[in-house]
């Protein structure tokens, strides 16, 4: 498994591999003095990654709270979510992360961050002296450009879609046109003791 990291313009950083991760990443553990990184692993412990994180990369990333996590896999986007960063040493961020959210609409969001990334470094390659995985997990895609694949695409219609208020049932009493109540009791401002 190859995985990179990339950061927007705006510091948002991620980490995207070249095909689905086996297991979903829960956490990730940064130590900002040395650069490494390690993925918390649903049901199978840490993964620590074999690159360390560049210097002038790092205060990009330990300045995210919920880094995304995705993959990509011939030009399509086929995983997209966000998963909390400790930052080993850093008080003021563990206060912050506790009060910071993921984005609610996940895979809008990855779109989002890929379309905007400027920068990245591998951090874990499966071989490391293999010297054709050196090169970005994206291959020769432009992250602007990246579709999702097909079982995501309806997820993020669906994610993109407007929601409203749900619409009441007319004549069940709800409120709605067809009579069944709805109303409201004004009480009397003139001492009549009736309402209108």
């Amino acid at each position: 498994m190859n995985i990179d990291l990339l950061i927007t313009a705006q510091g948002l950083a991620g980490l995207v591999a070249g095909a689905n991760l086996p297991r979903k990443v829960v956490g990730m553990l940064f130590e900002p003095a040395t650069g490494t990184l390690s993925l918390e692993m649903m049901d199978a412990g840490a993964l620590p990654l074999n690159i360390p994180v560049d210097e002038e990369l790092r205060p990009a990333l330990a300045g995210n709270y919920f880094p995304f996590v995705g993959a990509v896999k011939g030009g399509h986007i086929a995983q997209g979510y966000q998963a909390p960063l400790a930052v080993i040493g850093d008080a003021f961020h563990a206060q912050m992360a506790a009060a910071a959210r993921p984005a609610a609409q996940p895979l809008t969001a990855f779109a989002a961050f890929m379309a905007g990334c400027v920068a990245g470094q591998p951090v874990h390659r499966e071989d490391l002296a293999d010297e054709d995985t050196r090169g970005c997990v994206l291959g020769a895609a432009a992250p602007a450009t990246l579709q999702f694949a097909p079982h995501l695409a309806q997820q993020r219609a669906l994610e993109a879609a407007p929601r409203g208020p749900i619409p009441h049932a007319p004549g069940l009493g709800l409120g709605g046109s067809g009579g069944g109540g709805g109303g409201y009791f004004v009480p009397p401002t003139d001492g009549s003791g009736e309402g209108r």
